[in-house]
């Protein structure tokens, strides 16, 4: 009897043994396919939609300790960055865009794979971009404002061009220009973590291999545009409001 109550014992541990052993590795696949479709990129219209929907209730977490919108302008659009950083599949970063004052200004997460996709908001708008080389996509309080080709061409909701910028010249800044004629300047941003990911393998002089990352030397944040706000419509603030904010929140950090 006893001998065979130990062998049910036995037969009985052998297979939760491989129960949790099958619940391990159905969990790392999930994982793994959850990973595999960040870095691939192959994600249904569906797969988009919850991505936003969770993004969403993120920032609308954050967006509580935001200052009222009113009494500021995109002239308050800084590169002074509030955040926390997650670097996976996808990476995130979410936070507040700080005013000229240190004010938690606009709230934003950013999730980044192979594409980018920005949710910003202040107390009064809401802006969703969405960028897969070569377009940059806007929405505006939900509505699809138009998009970006290249960084070059400025296209309306209708696909009409509507103006143009040039973020890929050599200088520190670029600037948008309408079909109205009215030019507007940004300033460009940068990386300003204060560290970096350290691509040299070598040991140092002690004989110690190498730290992960070495420390780079940061800059005072700045505002990136100085307009006068009530010299633009407000489609072309909308415009010039969304590109600030790409502007900052994505050339600001980056996940490396």
């Amino acid at each position: 009897m006893i001998i065979k109550l130990i062998f049910y014992l036995f037969i009985a541990g052998i297979i939760i043994f491989f129960l949790i052993i099958a619940l391990i590795m159905l969990g790392s696949a999930k994982i793994f396919f959850s990973a595999f479709k960040g870095i691939s990129g192959r994600k249904t219209p569906a797969d988009f939609e919850k991505e936003r929907m969770k993004m969403e209730g993120k920032v609308n977490e954050t967006k509580m300790s935001l200052v009222p919108w009113n009494g500021h302008t995109i002239n308050d659009i800084t590169n002074d960055l509030d955040y926390n950083a997650l670097k996976w599949f996808p990476s995130k970063l979410t936070g507040y865009i700080i005013s000229p004052n240190n004010e938690n200004l606009i709230a934003f997460q950013r999730i980044e794979a192979n594409d980018c996709r920005i949710l910003a908001e202040s107390t009064e708008f809401k802006i969703f971009l969405d960028y897969t080389y070569p377009e940059l996509t806007v929405d505006f309080n939900g509505i699809y404002l138009g998009k970006i080709v290249n960084f070059m061409q400025i296209q309306d909701q209708d696909g009409y061009l509507i103006g143009h910028l040039d973020r890929n010249n050599p200088t520190d800044s670029y600037t948008v220009t309408f079909n109205s004629g009215k030019e507007i300047k940004i300033r460009k941003s940068r990386d300003n973590k204060g560290f970096k990911r350290n691509n040299s393998m070598r040991r140092n002089l002690s004989g110690h291999p190498a730290p992960l990352t070495v420390k780079t030397e940061q800059y005072t944040p700045y505002s990136l545009i100085n307009v006068r706000s009530h010299d633009l419509d407000s489609e072309e603030l909308k415009w010039v409001a969304a590109i600030a904010i790409f502007e900052s929140v994505n050339y600001s950090y980056t996940f490396d």
